[in-house]
């Protein structure tokens, strides 16, 4: 009998132990970058698709949006594609609030958003290489359920007048 409750023991310590090692309930996945279990080191990572993003000839005019809503400061980088799939980096574009020359999400090495400021980017290429798409990827320190929010607004110029599109990414809830 004592073998047998030992056995039960060490088999319920296990499962618990594994079902907090291996899972995040908010998460609700089991992907070992994403964990934020205390005893795992890993960095919460967390990415977003911006499915079109639109710019070219001086007549278009993407502005990108992102809040950070948390209280951590965010590694931010944004990678946009062409429509064939092709890394592009526009040729004209501007940064304002958190955002800047020096700590620009665009490139490589990404930028960082302090706590609970905004930032703009404004991609206003004259390359244009047809409709865009991005990929805006958070990293924290620590783990963090959603930390970001944003909006995209494809801005067009056409004889004098503006027709806007605004996009709330994740539908205007942090991610």
């Amino acid at each position: 009998m004592k073998l047998l409750l030992s056995l039960l023991l060490v088999a319920a310590t296990t499962m618990t132990v594994f079902n907090a090692f291996a899972y995040n309930e908010k998460l609700a996945t089991y992907d070992s970058q994403n964990l934020c279990h205390p005893s795992i080191f890993f960095k919460k990572i967390n990415s977003i698709y911006v499915p079109f993003v639109n710019s070219g000839s001086n007549k278009a005019h993407a502005l990108i949006y992102l809040t950070n809503t948390s209280n951590k400061d965010l590694k931010v980088t944004m990678e946009l594609r062409t429509i064939d799939g092709e890394v592009y980096i526009p040729n004209k574009y501007y940064l304002e609030g958190g955002f800047s020359e020096d700590n620009d999400p665009l490139l490589e090495t990404g930028a960082t958003l302090k706590p609970l400021k905004s930032a703009k980017i404004q991609i206003s290429s004259d390359d244009f290489k047809g409709h865009e798409n991005g990929k805006i990827t958070w990293e924290a320190d620590e783990c963090l359920e959603s930390a970001m929010a944003g909006a995209v607004r494809n801005l067009y110029v056409d004889g004098g007048k503006y027709d806007q599109g605004l996009v709330f990414l994740n539908g205007g809830n942090p991610f």
